[in-house]
């Protein structure tokens, strides 16, 4: 049986591989259309503060798995109704007018 902190560190879809960040597995990332959604948003490069490597990015990952958001009401992967943490923002627009 797993502790509560290896079970935190396994893949959020099949609960059975090992993850940091994203949260999901290599087994489970639908690499293809990951790579299409890479494409269409563009990939950059952010230098980690801690002087560590960096990494790439398009600035659509969510928030909760780390995986590129397609546009759709709920994130593919984990469900998060609100992935790239917009929630607010509708409110603002609406006390603007």
């Amino acid at each position: 049986m797993a502790t509560t902190v290896e079970a935190a560190n396994l893949c959020i879809v099949c609960n059975k591989n090992s993850v940091t960040w994203p949260r999901v597995c290599d087994d489970c990332i639908d690499h293809e259309a990951q790579g299409d959604l890479g494409a269409h948003y563009g990939f950059f490069y952010v230098e980690d503060p801690m002087g560590g490597e960096g990494y790439v990015v398009t600035g659509m990952e969510c928030k909760t798995c780390g995986m590129i958001y397609d546009g759709g009401m709920r994130c593919t992967y984990c469900g998060d109704a609100d992935p790239l943490d917009h929630g607010d923002e509708d409110e603002d627009e609406d006390e603007e007018l």
